[in-house]
């Protein structure tokens, strides 16, 4: 049902297929950059935003089992990509 976001983003070498992987948290910083690259001239309008923030610790703790499993069989993302892992 899931894919690792490294299956879609690197090769079998493990090489970026992309110019650059942008993490959501930090978006709005990010948005000069990726407007110009993708030739836009708008904002970013933010809606929605979740105000907790959680250390990957209380993250795991309310993780179910089945989220746990996927976040384990995922890991190699965390890494890659330099998120701590919630598991």
């Amino acid at each position: 049902m899931f894919a690792p976001a490294v299956d879609w983003l690197c090769d079998a070498a493990g090489d970026l297929l992309v110019d650059a992987v942008f993490d959501i948290s930090t978006l709005k910083d990010h948005w000069p950059d990726i407007a110009g690259r993708a030739g836009v001239e708008t904002g970013l309008d933010w809606h929605n935003a979740t105000a907790a923030r959680y250390t990957p610790a209380e993250a795991a703790r309310m993780l179910s089992p089945a989220s746990r499993r996927i976040v384990e069989r995922h890991f190699e993302d965390f890494n890659r990509f330099g998120y701590d892992s919630p598991a």
